[in-house]
């Protein structure tokens, strides 16, 4: 604290964890169920510092944060994918490693404000940056591809917006047990698969003029930037200098992806067919702060 207005603050993020997901597909046509699934995993490490300054007066508080740009290693990864099991054709199964990177995580911006109307009640809102189009990722071994060319990710920037409240619900002579609501957006800084990613043509050397397909290997397509809406909720235990805190957010979001996985085949996708897939994430964090 630097009087009774300015806070400054500092902290170094240790990083370090394995990011896992699991995938299962299911495709029901005329009562009969088909199933597919999927796996990925890989283990990251890195050290990401922060700055803060906040400003309080009577019942109005401002913030601001600023996390520089960092390096996050990512080692040991694999993938897995079987696709949709579909009788009498062929099953493609891929086990693959993923290569060894080095992430350049861009600099990202927040600020916000809170605003307290009577003892037991904070409400607030902030928004957050960050130039994902600035992020490059480094390859340990030699990689070629639309992923790879000069190392620049194709995604997008993003900007989200949050607004929230806390409410002290109970009050005990030893501490206060306060619970959170909010809202925010999520973009994600990819855009969304489109028709216009491919181009079907015909050859004209086949007698049965088979459709092929084109596809554009830029490394990102041209549909909508794919964004989400979120709900948080909260509640804490309060007591001197110690609090424990429990935090649940829930987003959903909407892609496409091509039919039976394939863009393309006479068989199975002839039309080159696009299906919608809903997704939904939900993130629990615990954790405790202690103040001296």
């Amino acid at each position: 604290r630097a009087g009774s207005v300015f806070s400054f603050g500092a902290a170094v993020n240790i990083l370090d964890g394995t990011w896992r997901a699991t995938e299962d597909t299911r495709l029901t046509t005329v009562g009969q169920p088909f199933r597919g699934e999927g796996s990925a995993k890989f283990r990251y490490s890195g050290l990401a510092p922060e700055f803060g300054v906040r400003v309080e007066l009577p019942r109005l508080q401002l913030a601001a944060r600023y996390l520089p740009r960092f390096e996050l290693e990512v080692r040991d990864g694999t993938y897995h994918a079987a696709s949709v099991e579909v009788p009498s054709q062929p099953r493609v199964v891929t086990d693959a490693r993923i290569a060894d990177y080095d992430l350049a995580v861009p600099a990202a911006m927040s600020a916000g404000l809170a605003f307290r109307p009577f003892e037991r009640l904070l409400v607030g809102a902030d928004v957050n940056s960050q130039k994902w189009s600035k992020g490059s990722a480094e390859h340990l071994q030699r990689i070629t591809g639309p992923f790879s060319r000069g190392g620049r990710l194709p995604l997008a920037d993003v900007t989200s917006i949050g607004i929230g409240a806390e409410y002290v619900l109970k009050r005990m002579s030893w501490g206060e047990i306060p619970v959170r609501a909010g809202f925010r957006t999520v973009p994600l800084g990819f855009r969304d698969v489109s028709r216009s990613d491919v181009e079907l043509v015909f050859a004209p050397e086949d007698t049965l003029q088979t459709q092929l397909l084109d596809i554009d290997h830029t490394g990102t397509f041209h549909g909508k930037e794919v964004e989400a809406n979120g709900l948080t909720f909260g509640a804490s235990l309060r007591s001197g200098g110690y609090s424990w805190d429990l935090g649940i957010e829930t987003y959903t979001y909407d892609y496409h992806k091509w039919f039976f996985d394939v863009p393309f085949d006479p068989l199975v996708n002839p039309l080159a067919s696009l299906v919608r897939v809903e997704r939904t994430i939900t993130s629990i964090r615990i954790s405790t702060t202690h103040r001296f």
